[in-house]
């Protein structure tokens, strides 16, 4: 986390201190095309602060995403027509101890994950 506050900073103060300005004119008829990696993720941050804090044993959390792109073809010189698309995954597998009746110790393993 402190690593990426950290990355944060920086890209602000690489970006804050330009002091040129270019004007692009988009136009009738032109093509946009845009990629982004957005994040963090909320729900894999939640998952990971809930699992990490848990008693449970080999807790394996993977993220990727949101991750996209958007093209845009323009109508007019302000309006334009456009597709986005995005990708998101998160991935949670992590084993619970339990006893069973006999007093042994055994492991139950789950796997979760959501893409969208």
């Amino acid at each position: 986390m402190k690593k990426n506050i950290l990355i944060l900073i920086v890209a602000f103060g690489l970006f804050s201190f330009t002091n040129t300005a270019k004007a692009q004119a988009v136009e009738e008829g032109n093509i946009l095309i845009n990629a982004y990696y957005g994040g963090p993720d909320v729900f894999g941050a939640i998952l990971e602060s809930t699992r990490t804090n848990s008693n449970s044993t080999n807790t394996k959390i993977s993220v990727l995403g949101p991750l996209g792109a958007t093209v845009s073809y323009m109508i007019s010189k302000d309006v334009g027509l456009g597709l986005d698309i995005n990708h998101t995954d998160v991935k949670l597998t992590f084993s619970d101890p339990a006893v069973d009746s006999a007093g042994n110790t055994i492991f139950y393993s789950y796997s979760f994950g959501r893409t969208i």
